[in-house]
């Protein structure tokens, strides 16, 4: 059977013309095709086509479906536009999560932490009473902020959950003045 190109459709004797557009090539064969519109319609070239003819069919699928529609740059750039939707929405998720959470757990959290220190917090009233004021004057409306020295010679504080925090004793051994201290503890 002889099939011919006109234009954008194929000539087949005994059939209507086809329009190439409504043609997709069948995987795992070399040149055999089925119409999008008619299920079960096959063409198949036992010789290959005219050069003319050829290019006009549709190409064979390299990486199959969604991909060969779009193209491989199409595809990749909806793959990391939908990566980054969901990046994003699981930073707001959690910082939306992160506001629900009783400030009253943050303060047994941070309890626990501190904890672990009990042992090495350093306890003289007067540092703690200078400590306390300190942390008065800072605190945020309903959020009391709780100072604790730990004696471990590290130069160093943490802030831990619950407006905890933690200077370590090498931070005020090593600090030259009040406002270096002062300055970690902003940090904090």
């Amino acid at each position: 059977m002889l099939v011919e190109l006109d234009g954008d459709r194929l000539i087949i004797p005994g059939q209507e013309p086809v329009p190439l557009a409504l043609l997709r090539r069948v995987e795992g064969r070399q040149l055999a095709f089925s119409r999008t519109d008619l299920r079960g319609w096959r063409l198949g070239f036992d010789v290959e086509p005219s050069a003319p003819l050829l290019w006009q069919l549709p190409a064979a699928s390299h990486y199959g479906g969604p991909i060969d529609r779009i193209g491989l740059w199409g595809f990749a750039a909806i793959a990391l536009a939908l990566s980054a939707l969901v990046i994003v929405g699981a930073i707001q998720g959690l910082g939306l999560l992160a506001r629900m959470i009783p400030y009253s757990w943050e303060q047994r959290l941070g309890d626990v932490i501190s904890g672990d220190f009990a042992e090495q917090a350093c306890r003289a009233p007067a540092g703690q009473k200078a400590l306390d004021d300190l942390a008065h004057r800072l605190s945020p409306a309903g959020r009391p902020i709780r100072i604790g020295v730990v004696d471990i010679p590290v130069v160093n504080a943490v802030a831990l959950p619950g407006g905890r925090i933690l200077i370590f004793r090498g931070l005020i051994d090593e600090a030259q003045s009040p406002d270096e201290v002062a300055g970690v503890l902003a940090h904090e």
